[in-house]
């Protein structure tokens, strides 16, 4: 880890706070009230990790985070993608934006360069 990413870690680190607190929110809701505001759905969002361990990072925080969670990696004509289930977007559009800003932030506070491993 360099200097600059040592420095990101704790912005991001607050920003995934609020992620997972908001989302609880958003589930409590749905039980207490026991209607989904969206409906159920399975998206398949392309991965811009390169190592393993950064997949397994990024697909461990979607699972801690409430409403989702991280169903598998799958990979078709060579590029990787994680499919996850979530309860908390109203369009697979929405989760792939979402969930790819969550990623592109991951790696910013946990960079790695090379091949996957």
């Amino acid at each position: 880890m360099t200097l600059t990413s040592l420095a990101r870690f704790p912005g991001f680190l607050v920003w995934y706070v609020y992620q997972v607190l908001h989302s609880s929110g958003s589930v409590l809701s749905n039980i207490l009230t026991r209607e989904l505001r969206h409906p159920l759905r399975v998206v398949q969002i392309p991965l811009a990790s390169t190592r393993d361990w950064q997949v397994a990072i990024f697909g461990g925080l979607i699972t801690l985070t409430p409403g989702t969670l991280t169903l598998g990696v799958v990979q078709e004509a060579g590029e990787r993608y994680l499919l996850v289930h979530s309860m908390q977007h109203a369009s697979n559009e929405q989760a792939r934006d979402e969930l790819a800003d969550m990623e592109a932030r991951m790696l910013r506070a946990f960079p790695g360069r090379g091949d996957r491993t």
